[in-house]
């Protein structure tokens, strides 16, 4: 391993100028956030799931978006990337941070979880993955971060500050333990909140200095909008509003607005997701 190397991603030498210098001038992942809200037409994906249910392949909407930001992620990897200590390193697999409640109610427990995916996954892999830990989450089994927290959230405020200071110190230093980091969404590629599946349109939600999370995604719920169809007559479509928030530090604007492309193309051709994704598809 290079020396520069952490337990959690590779030290990257070949950024440019700017974003080597960048940190310094905004050393907080907060300071740094930068916002985009795109729209996507959700046809041919709502078809595309309909096809891979006939085919027996359990997928819904939330574990499709999933699989095409999984997409996205391996064709355009420096939105793979983190700061820590003023240097950026790369993911070497795709880590998707999620939430969930067990039940719908103002007093249901929230459970979170990260499914690791390598940057190849297909929709089958995803969707096999993604409903696995729906299902866990719904069965209010206590897992990974679920459990830290469980064991923290009856402690003293000055025991759980003094942990928190120890643990931040511990990940500055790369000799955080595994059991307490693996599970982590907030140390996650991507970390992402279906707001849809309770009817509620996407906010933009924050980054935190906890962890190495440099995008955070929103999905809203699906509504019928206005739009142009290709021949230039007037249509209505069902449509779905993401929400990005982003480290800017972590690459340059141009690029985010490539990856924020990549997510229309899969959208536009789900018919991808069936293939295992290899870099000479580009």
């Amino acid at each position: 391993m290079f020396k520069h190397d952490r337990k959690d991603g590779k030290y990257v030498s070949s950024v440019n100028d700017l974003n080597k210098f960048v940190p310094f001038l905004a050393p907080g992942r907060i300071e740094s956030q930068l916002y985009w809200n795109i729209t996507l037409d959700v046809r041919k994906m709502q078809e595309y799931i309909k096809n891979k249910k006939a085919e027996g392949l359990s997928v819904n909407f939330n574990s499709a978006v999933i699989a095409a930001i999984v997409r996205m992620v391996a064709m355009r990897p420096h939105i793979n990337r983190f700061i820590v200590g003023k240097k950026v390193y790369q993911r070497r697999t795709v880590d998707i941070g999620h939430i969930g409640m067990i039940e719908f109610s103002d007093t249901s427990l929230r459970v979170v979880d990260t499914a690791s995916f390598e940057p190849s996954a297909d929709i089958g892999e995803v969707s096999t993955e993604i409903k696995e830990q729906v299902r866990i989450m719904k069965s209010g089994e206590i897992t990974g971060s679920n459990r830290q927290i469980s064991h923290y959230a009856d402690k003293p405020w000055w025991y759980v500050r003094t942990a928190i200071g120890a643990m931040k110190l511990l990940h500055r230093l790369d000799m955080a333990p595994r059991s307490k980091t693996d599970k982590d969404p907030f140390r996650s590629t991507v970390f992402v909140s279906n707001l849809g599946s309770i009817g509620c349109i996407p906010p933009f939600h924050h980054l935190l200095e906890w962890g190495t999370n440099s995008v955070f995604i929103c999905i809203g719920k699906i509504y019928d909008k206005v739009v142009p169809d290709t021949d230039g007559k007037i249509t209505v479509a069902p449509t779905v509003d993401l929400t990005l928030t982003v480290d800017d530090r972590i690459t340059d604007g141009r690029y985010f607005a490539t990856c924020i492309q990549t997510l229309r193309d899969i959208f536009d051709d789900p018919g991808c997701l069936d293939r295992r994704y290899t870099p000479e598809e580009l």
